[in-house]
C-alpha cells in the first residue's frame, strides 16, 4: 500500500511542507529513504524501526517487504529528525498496522526515541505560524513543544504527543486529547515594537548595528 503523511521543516527563513510518501510492496525485503535526505535522516532507519517495535508493532526491518520512503519535494535537501513521527505513521497506515485516519490537514513533527517517546525539535514555533497561516486543522508536536506552538494558534489545535502509541490511540479515537492552549500571562510572540533583547544569539551583528545606529553610520550585513 501507498500512504502519505505530511510534515515540514525549516529551510533558512522559510517553512516547508514535506510530504513523506511511504510505500510498501511485495519483493526481496529493503527499506530506503530518498529526496535528498542528510545523516541523520537515513539514520531515522533505525530510530523508527526500534520505536515501531517497542510498541508491540511490527518493525519496518523485520518486514519481508520493499519499503520506501520519499521526501517530498525532492529537489530541496532535508535534514534533522523533524520527519521521524511522519515516517513511522507512514510505515504503519502502509503496512496496515493502524485502523486508517485522514492525514489532511494535519501536520506532524517530532523525533522518535528507540522505545516510542517523542522528543522535542527546533523551529517548532516558525512551523506552527506557517500551518495557521496555511489553513491546517492539526499540528501534532512533542508535547515539550506544545507550549511554544501554542503561542501561534489561533485556530489551529496544537496536540501535544509523549509518545508513538499515544498518538496512534488519539488517531483510532481511543483516547481524547485536548489541543494546548497558551496560557494568558504567555509572553506574547507577536508584539510590533521589536527589540534586539528578543533576538536570540548573533551577538556580533546586534553589537555592530547598535554602534552603527549611535554613530549614525550606514551598515551592509552580509
Amino acid at each position: 500500500m501507498l500512504s502519505k503523511i505530511y510534515s515540514a521543516a525549516i529551510f533558512g527563513l522559510e517553512t516547508t511542507l514535506i510530504e513523506v510518501e511511504v510505500d510498501v510492496s511485495n519483493g526481496l525485503h529493503s527499506f530506503s529513504i530518498i529526496g535528498l535526505p542528510d545523516i541523520s535522516i537515513k539514520e531515522a532507519k533505525q530510530r523508527v524501526s526500534a520505536a515501531i517495535k517497542n510498541i508491540g508493532a511490527k518493525s519496518p526491518l523485520r518486514a519481508n517487504k520493499k519499503i520506501t520512503i520519499n521526501l517530498a519535494p525532492a529537489d530541496i535537501k532535508k535534514y534533522g529528525s523533524y520527519y521521524d513521527m511522519a515516517i513511522a505513521l507512514g510505515y504503519l497506515l502502509a503496512s496496515e498496522q493502524i485502523i486508517p485516519f485522514s492525514p489532511e490537514k494535519k501536520i506532524f513533527v517530532g523525533e522518535l526515541t528507540l522505545e516510542g517517546l517523542v522528543k522535542p525539535v527546533r523551529g517548532v514555533l516558525a512551523i506552527a505560524m506557517w500551518a495557521e497561516k496555511s489553513g491546517y486543522e492539526y499540528i501534532f508536536v512533542p508535547s515539550r513543544n506544545a507550549a511554544e506552538a501554542a503561542m501561534a494558534a489561533k485556530h489551529l489545535k496544537v496536540i501535544g504527543i509523549k509518545n508513538l502509541k499515544e498518538l496512534i490511540s488519539f488517531l483510532e479515537n481511543k483516547i481524547n486529547l485536548s489541543p494546548y492552549k497558551a496560557p494568558k500571562n504567555f509572553p506574547h510572540a507577536f508584539n510590533k515594537e521589536m527589540d534586539f533583547s528578543q533576538i536570540k544569539g548573533q551577538a556580533r551583528a546586534k553589537r555592530a548595528l547598535v554602534i552603527a545606529a549611535s554613530g549614525n553610520h550606514n551598515v551592509l550585513l552580509l
